[in-house]
């Protein structure tokens, strides 16, 4: 399977349980002190942000509840999950994306003052993970913030599951690995913490939160 299909096969995987899983997992806790320390570094009152991967919006509804002159925009690749966020905020755009060439984005000159990528680097493979991270630093300005969680866990554990007919993709990586990827993207990482995933999970996971800042030079071409 190419990196195209095993992703819009994962996009699919999650469309066909988007609702179970935004009832499951839109408010998560455990992550909020972790997502104010990320609003308290925004410089701009009205910063201009990209949730990438939104899923069904979990993370805009919380940073736009703590702070409204938030501009956001969101993608993800699974229309079901589109469509769960605009119904459950209106004070933001969400439109399906792929986050690894960001075409749509591409055609509207879109750059941002800051990201949040909450969990998508989880179900990418290594080299979708690189292009996403290289393209997310293409549509951000110099200085931009960035948030990005993701699963943790040994690589031997990482492939695909069939869930309702679609093949899901997990890809699990070592905190350093995760690291090692932001900062080959032109990322400068000011914060990381591992803590335990939600006690609903479905796996029981260490995961990883980071916020960094990109850098002001021109994006990477890989690792070195």
């Amino acid at each position: 399977m190419d990196h195209s299909d095993l992703s819009s096969s994962t996009a699919q995987a999650f469309g066909s349980f988007a609702q179970r899983y935004a009832e499951k997992y839109f408010d998560l806790p455990g992550y909020h002190a972790h997502l104010d320390r990320f609003l308290n570094g925004l410089r701009l009152e009205q910063t201009a942000l990209l949730d990438l991967a939104c899923g069904p919006g979990n993370v805009s509804a919380y940073l736009l509840a703590r702070r409204p002159s938030l501009r956001i925009h969101g993608l993800d690749l699974a229309p079901e999950m589109i469509e769960i966020a605009r119904r459950k905020i209106q004070d933001a755009v969400f439109e399906v994306g792929d986050c690894r060439d960001l075409a749509l984005l591409n055609r509207q000159g879109r750059r941002f003052d800051a990201a949040v990528f909450s969990f998508g680097l989880s179900y990418l493979n290594d080299g979708d993970a690189d292009q996403c991270l290289k393209a997310l630093y293409t549509h951000l300005r110099p200085s931009a913030s960035l948030y990005l969680t993701s699963l943790t866990g040994d690589p031997a554990q990482s492939g695909s599951i069939e869930v309702n007919g679609h093949s899901l993709y997990t890809a699990y990586r070592s905190a350093d690995d995760i690291l090692a990827h932001i900062t080959a993207a032109g990322f400068q990482v000011s914060f990381s913490a591992l803590i335990s995933s939600p006690a609903n999970a479905t796996v029981q996971t260490q995961d990883l939160v980071v916020i960094a800042t990109r850098g002001e030079d021109e994006v990477q071409t890989g690792h070195e």
